[in-house]
């Protein structure tokens, strides 16, 4: 305020303008939401906020978010996210496309600068010219092209073309996704039926890829799924939806244990998304329980489960490592309660990593983690006994005759770029929806 004061007494031509920081430079004012709220609670004629690119796409901000802060940007900075270089073609057209767009949409036509490191301005800076130009005209693709075809039994997710996923909807004893695809097609999943590679893990055959089940539902074992007497056959056929931005897969299943017996019912949702550097399933699973209870029971065998590709195994020799939303490594994970879960490292010398996200409204958020540096990833959010050492039965869950209860989560690929505080913007950015 003071210094308004002496702009307006002076009639000097300056702005002050507030730019929101990634959380690792600022834990103060980190998205553009937050910048805009800061300034107009402010109310003086001079201030005003930038918006900067590379903060914006650090925090997974919303590009569109531009739109409602046109009427306070004093000025625009950009710069590549991953090693804040020189924005080109090759480090992101996707993510700058819809920040450009945003920014046509908004009417924005003020000045735009780049705030980047360079190790030859003369080679770099000319490049990022001509991409800037091209962007400001509109010409990049605005988003991935993310497609769902049936083939067969399966359905093949892809994205610009390349194979992202596989659905699996009919498979026994439950279905399941895989494989599942970093960017540039490296698996990050183990394959499935199981054929190990030279050296490779034999361990668990009932890890199927990215899976959902229970060891202790009404006292049977859909977890293992021992001689296919329990199991999660389909009821229907799944269906496709073409959301533009992203595709879902819808499907329903049934909960049998034997011939006849129908244990529960579910309702799954599973929406494909890709960008810059990341790919992203969105899962959403209701379970419903018709006329009886249901009872999903008090055991480390479950439940939102994913079986890492041996490569990014965090043990001896693989330099993978296995982190969580607190900081906890290694070994140190299991029955740990955590936002996310994430497994980092090298397949076939590609830099790659897979997390897995909890949300706020999923039961006993933050969920417990049943994860092994042996490659399993599982949300478990019942097995109280066996992760904290708690009488048997206290993670317990009933779901009432008559009701349901439905578990979100978000499985996100990406590439080197990525760090715990990105993964931590990525997950706030989740639970918000």
């Amino acid at each position: 305020q003071a210094c308004d004061d002496v702009i307006c007494s002076r009639g000097l031509d300056l702005t002050i303008a507030l730019e929101p920081l990634r959380a690792p430079e600022s834990n103060l004012v980190n998205t553009l939401g937050e910048a805009v709220a800061v300034v107009r609670a402010a109310d003086r004629p001079h201030v005003r906020v930038v918006c900067d690119f590379y903060h914006l796409a650090f925090e997974h901000d919303a590009p569109d978010a531009v739109v409602a802060a046109a009427p306070w940007l004093a000025h625009l900075q950009i710069a590549a996210p991953a090693g804040r270089t020189f924005p080109t073609a090759t480090n992101g057209e996707t993510r700058y496309a819809a920040w450009f767009q945003a920014l046509r949409a908004a009417g924005y036509r003020g000045r735009i600068s780049i705030e980047a490191n360079s190790t030859n301005v003369a080679a770099d800076a000319p490049a990022a010219l001509a991409f800037l130009r091209k962007a400001a005209d509109g010409r990049l693709h605005a988003r991935a092209d993310v497609a769902a075809e049936p083939a067969g039994d399966t359905i093949a997710v892809t994205v610009d073309g390349a194979p992202f996923a596989t659905v699996h909807p009919h498979d026994a004893p439950e279905p399941y996704v895989g494989p599942l695809l970093a960017p540039g097609g490296t698996p990050v999943t183990r394959p499935v039926p199981l054929v190990p590679a030279p050296g490779g893990s034999n361990d668990h055959p009932h890890h199927r890829s990215l899976w959902f089940a229970h060891g202790d539902v009404n006292g049977f074992d859909f977890w293992h799924g021992k001689g296919h007497r329990e199991r999660i056959e389909p009821d229907g056929d799944p269906q496709v939806d073409d959301r533009g931005a992203t595709v879902a897969v819808l499907s329903k299943h049934r909960w049998l244990v034997d011939d006849t017996t129908l244990v529960c019912r579910d309702e799954r949702e599973l929406v494909f998304g890709a960008d810059a550097g990341h790919r992203w399933l969105d899962v959403a699973i209701t379970l419903y329980a018709d006329a009886a209870p249901v009872v999903f029971g008090d055991t480390k065998e479950g439940t939102f489960a994913l079986r890492l590709h041996d490569s990014l195994r965090a043990t001896a020799g693989t330099g993978a490592v296995l982190t969580n939303s607190e900081g906890q490594t290694g070994d140190a994970v299991w029955g740990k309660r955590a936002r996310w879960i994430d497994a980092s490292g090298k397949v076939d010398g590609t830099a790659v990593g897979v997390a897995m996200f909890d949300h706020p409204h999923n039961h006993a958020h933050p969920t417990w983690w049943h994860a092994r540096t042996y490659g399993l990833l599982a949300a478990n959010p019942f097995g109280v006994h066996d992760f904290e050492n708690r009488p048997a039965g206290t993670g317990a869950l009933t779901i009432p005759a008559g009701s349901s209860r439905t578990w979100r989560f978000r499985v996100l690929l990406h590439d080197d770029s990525w760090t715990n505080a990105t993964l931590d913007a990525a997950w706030r950015a989740f639970a918000q929806r």
